[in-house]
């Protein structure tokens, strides 16, 4: 479980994150939404180490992440940032990538480093362009080849800011598909998400926030039936059964 105590962080003078006070279950596909710069993406950042805490605490477990290096955090958390840079490596080498903080001196990637990497490839379908150039790809398959990379990491948490961006329907589905499995699996599983109908079907956690704070959490079921979501966005959802499942629309 992945738990923040009175959390405050920013960028140069301006505080984006204050005193939040959140927790994400282990096994949980955990959500984060809210408007546009609501502090989402920030508060991602600080939980992996990118944008330093001002005040506050972050705990993997009962373990303090800011007391640790960043090698021995990224061996904790994996991070999929929102942008991407697409250059003339390889495929399979970037995927390769996520084995990095699993190397010990001399850092060479064994056969075991490869065969995750292949496999983590193929999890995401895309083992028929390991030798291809990112530079050469389309922003929806760098996309999955940033995903192939931190499943690699085999990391306890996986962080993953808009990993559905730029893909298409079938993708999306299948991203969190992927979410899912890695949530029964005992992993912590934290995305930012924009589209809230998605969100009401596939999360099992809800973290709302507004103006860089945490205004609720709860189930999609609890926030569904609270008032939450018409005051921090404005609009309405409705929601109707096929079989077992409920889809959502807005209203």
């Amino acid at each position: 479980m992945i738990k923040v105590k009175n959390l405050s962080g920013s960028y140069g003078q301006e505080e984006v994150l204050h005193q939040l006070q959140a927790e994400f279950p282990v096994g949980k596909v955990n959500v984060i939404i809210g408007p546009n710069g609501c502090g989402k993406s920030s508060l991602l950042k600080s939980i992996i180490g990118l944008l330093p805490k001002q005040q506050g605490e972050i705990y993997f477990g009962e373990e303090s992440l800011t007391k640790l290096t960043p090698k021995e955090r990224s061996k904790r958390i994996a991070y999929l940032p929102q942008s991407k840079v697409s250059s003339k490596i390889t495929v399979f080498q970037m995927v390769l990538h996520g084995r990095f903080p699993h190397l010990s001196y001399p850092r060479r990637y064994t056969k075991r480093d490869n065969k995750i990497a292949q496999e983590a490839l193929e999890t995401m379908g895309i083992e028929n362009l390991a030798e291809k150039s990112l530079s050469e790809l389309s922003g929806g398959t760098v996309q999955k080849v940033y995903l192939a990379m931190i499943l690699a990491q085999q990391t306890p948490v996986i962080l993953m800011d808009e990993p559905t961006a730029n893909l298409d329907v079938a993708h999306q589905k299948k991203v969190m598909e992927e979410a899912k499995l890695l949530a029964k699996e005992g992993k912590t599983v934290i995305m930012v998400l924009h589209d809230l109908t998605q969100v009401f079907s596939q999360a099992d956690h809800l973290v709302i926030m507004e103006r860089g704070r945490i205004r609720q959490m709860g189930s999609p079921e609890e926030i569904y039936h609270s008032d939450v979501i018409q005051k921090v966005f404005g609009i309405s959802m409705g929601r109707f059964q096929i079989g077992k499942e409920w889809k959502y629309y807005y209203c």
